[in-house]
């Protein structure tokens, strides 16, 4: 019979009918009762000891909680629960995108501490929950992020910033939540950072779009926030408060006098130069102050090398079916601004890139060779990277550069960044930094293209930064030891007025402002010797912080209020702060605030106005979205709650023991 052939059905005995109609079928020749016994115990042992708690849920009766971790009420479509599971899963998702962005702005520190902050703020239970609801109603109104707008900000990055929650508000260092985007625009970078973070391309572009979503709803419902005139009055009058201050000032260039009569034998200055924090330490002796610094062996190709490295593509080829041209104008658009600038900007340009770099036409093939060499180089550091996580072997690489026709180069001697930036064959800033950041990190150095090479490779052990040896600072540890004794006596005379100040006022509460009228301020200044300075009035905004040529005290003064001072002007009206130094440690002072008024005459100018407009209009943004979406906001409009942690923080409470 053919295989093709169908062989003749037959139909079914009645005992196979009723066989069938059987949800179990008991083996023949077993007692039926017996063989469902044991079944019914192998089942049990399966769910009770293997069967993981998630699956055991199936054999529980509902439970509202698990329903409904997170919940809300969505303004047209009413009640939207949301179990544990989900939540987390989008707290983790949250998460692991701030992680990313924190490890690639990890030098980037004018926003370090804000992006920290961001990330204790967003992951906060009721961050996550809010930051859900924002992004539901941002796609109820229309909202999306295209493809060209979420290119741009990876490619040239963002400063994206939100509302808080008005709990947070008042105890918040940063007012609104603050997260960079630093920009990417090599794609084969990207990737590889990605990669070292565990995050996916699909999960940090849809967590990227939700936060873009959510800035620009968030900014669409403050357009609606219109200042009034009276506010923009009012906005000027709050930067320019004025203070009434008198100060006495003790200089420490003054006391140096006394200070160099003082000697200190070795073990003194030893003895002060250990105790001294690290901080204070980089501060006087900077000069000297040890970098980090690593070796690294590197793997590089050279620009200018015109042999075809055929042993990389051979084991790093191309997929079948790539698009070689669209490669070539990939890698142009790419590094034009470092592989196709031209020698001079070209002045009749129409747009800035005719201006700066040539037209891809010119270099076209340049383009193609450099393109499939860099996309194989892509590819061979990807697996080096991988390599080096689970151990690469220390001369494989030596061995690889040699076979593939790639330059090389190893020094395991310890160098800092400088040295690095300068080296013979490296000699760029940007793969500097790498090499010293993957020296703190996984030891894998992303390849790079400088003006003269792609380069990639491994980083040596770290030497971190540090002071340095006593016996290579001793010759200026005396000088900065003298420094130091002459602002201490400084520092202590205006510590001495201070406490007789006090001691004169009968306020015996450390703790307590020390309130005195002007009179007994002068009095005792006087008794130590000290002249009490009237600094007038302050105009808070005109506090620059410039340092002039020849200043008058009272200008020295108000240097050093805009820089260090600022406590001074926050106290109560006749209290004495206390003291504060200059930033340089030159001056300290004892200041005793007369009060604070509105500026006498408002002198508003155009130029000022729209600044104080925006500004105006911010604060009412801010206001509305506090009324609209803060934490009390949330929970009137919305019903936000957490069912099943408000029902367990209730069961605790009813289960503690009661007070005797």
């Amino acid at each position: 019979m053919s295989k093709h052939e169908k062989e003749p059905q037959q139909e079914p005995t009645p005992e196979q009918l009723a066989a069938a109609d059987e949800p179990v079928h008991v083996p023949k020749g077993q007692s039926r009762g017996k063989f469902l016994l044991i079944l019914g115990l192998m089942i049990f042992t399966l769910v009770i000891y293997v069967v993981p708690a998630e699956f055991t849920q199936m054999f529980r009766s509902g439970d509202p909680a698990e329903k409904s971790y997170f919940a809300w009420n969505h303004p047209r479509l009413g009640r939207q629960e949301i179990n544990a599971r989900a939540f987390m899963l989008e707290s983790q998702r949250m998460s692991n995108l701030l992680y990313f962005l924190g490890v690639v702005s990890s030098d980037f520190q004018p926003y370090a501490d804000a992006l920290a902050d961001a990330r204790d703020s967003m992951l906060e239970e009721e961050q996550v929950g809010r930051t859900m609801i924002l992004d539901r109603l941002a796609q109820d109104a229309g909202i999306e992020i295209t493809d060209n707008e979420l290119r741009k900000v990876i490619m040239e990055g963002a400063i994206l910033q939100f509302s808080r929650p008005s709990r947070d508000t008042k105890n918040a260092q940063y007012p609104l939540i603050t997260i960079p985007i630093r920009p990417i625009s090599d794609g084969a970078l990207l990737k590889q950072v990605l990669a070292s973070a565990n995050l996916s391309p699909l999960d940090y572009e849809s967590g990227l779009r939700q936060l873009l979503r959510i800035e620009r709803y968030e900014s669409l419902v403050g357009v609606a926030a219109q200042p009034k005139p009276e506010a923009i009055e009012a906005s000027w009058k709050k930067q320019h408060q004025e203070y009434g201050l008198d100060f006495v000032v003790f200089d420490v260039d003054a006391a140096r006098a006394e200070a160099e009569s003082a000697t200190a034998d070795e073990a003194t200055l030893r003895g002060w130069y250990d105790a001294l924090d690290s901080m204070t330490k980089r501060q006087k002796f900077s000069a000297e102050w040890v970098a980090e610094r690593a070796g690294a062996e590197l793997l590089i190709w050279n620009f200018a090398d015109t042999t075809e490295p055929a042993k990389l593509f051979e084991r790093f080829p191309r997929p079948e079916g790539v698009d070689l041209e669209k490669l070539a104008q990939d890698y142009y658009n790419q590094f034009a601004n470092m592989r196709f600038r031209r020698a001079e900007e070209k002045a009749d340009g129409a747009s800035a890139a005719e201006r700066l770099y040539l037209p891809f036409e010119e270099v076209a093939d340049q383009a193609r060779r450099e393109s499939k060499i860099h996309a194989a180089l892509v590819d061979y550091s990807l697996d080096v990277q991988k390599r080096i996580r689970t151990g690469l072997a220390g001369d494989a690489l030596a061995l690889e550069a040699a076979e593939l026709g790639l330059a090389y180069i190893r020094d395991d001697s310890a160098r800092t960044q400088t040295d690095w930036s300068s080296y013979p064959g490296v000699g760029d800033a940007t793969f500097a930094v790498s090499i010293l950041r993957a020296a703190r990190g996984d030891k894998f150095i992303p390849l790079h293209i400088g003006a003269a090479n792609i380069a990639f490779g491994r980083a040596g052990a770290i030497t971190e930064s540090g002071a340095p040896n006593f016996e290579d600072v001793a010759a200026r540890a005396l000088e900065e030891w003298r420094k130091d004794q002459a602002f201490k006596i400084a520092n202590g005379k205006a510590s001495d007025l201070y406490n007789a100040v006090r001691a004169k006022s009968g306020i015996t509460d450390s703790t307590a402002p020390l309130k005195v009228d002007e009179a007994m301020f002068l009095e005792v200044a006087t008794g130590q010797g000290s002249t009490v300075i009237s600094a007038g009035w302050v105009d808070e905004a005109k506090l620059s912080g410039e340092t002039l040529d020849n200043p008058t005290e009272v200008e020295r003064f108000k240097t050093a209020l805009a820089l260090t001072g600022r406590t001074a002007m926050n106290v109560d009206d006749s209290v004495v702060a206390l003291p504060f130094t200059t930033l340089n440690r030159d001056r300290v002072y004892v200041v005793r605030k007369l009060g604070k008024r509105d500026p006498p005459v408002v002198r508003l100018e155009p130029r000022d106005y729209k600044s104080l407009r925006d500004q105006a209009a911010t604060e009412r943004s801010n206001e509305m979205l506090d009324e609209m979406f803060g934490a009390a906001a949330l929970k009137t409009r919305f019903g936000f709650s957490f069912p099943s942690r408000e029902a367990a923080e209730k069961e605790k409470a009813t289960q503690q023991p009661a007070n005797s």
